[in-house]
């Protein structure tokens, strides 16, 4: 019974004593996030050691629809992210675990519990996830070893370049990380315009091909294309689904 009654008065004590103790910092109130990675970051000034197993922090994000203050969609919504057993100050959300949408808001908060029962909150902040600036086009050139590098497919869609002489093929395919393969087409680029031819008739100049993937509906993650364009000249390139 003694050991009860010093638990709650302990509980009661941080509770009376704690409030406004946690200051968040990032993402700041009202930013607009353009990265599809994501790092929360707060204090906790007086709240006690970390490493007390008594203590546990927990970050909680919800969706903030219209009208809506960031409290009352913390009050109201289910949560997006509720990460408890945190160590430190700071929560970061990677590309592969993003579960955020473009051109929506959300409500963010820090609560911390003593052997969980609530004993405060931070203040409730919003962000907001912008799309991200569009990336200028850039034709990278096919060799026919690969060289290492992961190119990445903004908006699903490869530019790529080629100086093999002769008719092409435009038939290739790309293969997972599973080992799945997909059959692709490309599409030659003539001026400021797309062919949807199957193959791209003889030239001495660089020739441009866009690979667009998005009605593939393909998942993140890095992915092989194979592209034998004549009986002579084959190539291979890593590219990542970001």
């Amino acid at each position: 019974m003694k050991n009860v009654l010093f638990i709650l008065a302990t509980t009661l004590s941080l509770l009376a004593n704690a409030q406004g103790d946690i200051y968040l910092s990032l993402p700041s109130d009202g930013e607009v996030i353009e990265d599809k990675t994501l790092n929360f970051v707060w204090q906790a000034s007086s709240l006690g050691s970390q490493e007390d197993p008594r203590l546990s922090q927990e970050l909680v994000v919800t969706e903030m629809l219209v009208d809506q203050s960031p409290f009352e969609a913390l009050e109201i919504n289910r949560p997006i992210l509720n990460q408890s057993k945190i160590l430190g100050s700071s929560f970061y959300v990677s590309n592969a675990n993003f579960p955020f949408e473009e051109g929506k808001k959300y409500a963010w908060q820090i609560r911390y519990y003593m052997n969980g029962v609530l004993i405060t909150r931070s203040e409730a902040w919003w962000f907001e996830l912008g799309k991200p600036d569009p990336q200028p086009r850039e034709f990278v050139p096919l060799r026919v070893k690969s060289d290492g590098r992961i190119i990445s497919a903004y908006d699903d869609e490869l530019y790529l370049s080629l100086t093999t002489r002769g008719d092409l093929i435009l038939e290739a395919s790309i293969v997972n990380e599973k080992g799945e393969s997909n059959a692709v087409t490309f599409n030659e680029i003539k001026g400021l315009e797309q062919s949807d031819e199957k193959s791209s008739t003889q030239s001495n100049e660089s020739r441009n091909f866009i690979l667009a993937m998005k009605d593939m509906k393909l998942d993140k993650g890095i992915y092989i294309l194979k592209w034998r364009p004549t009986k002579e000249a084959s190539y291979t390139l890593l590219f990542e689904i970001l």
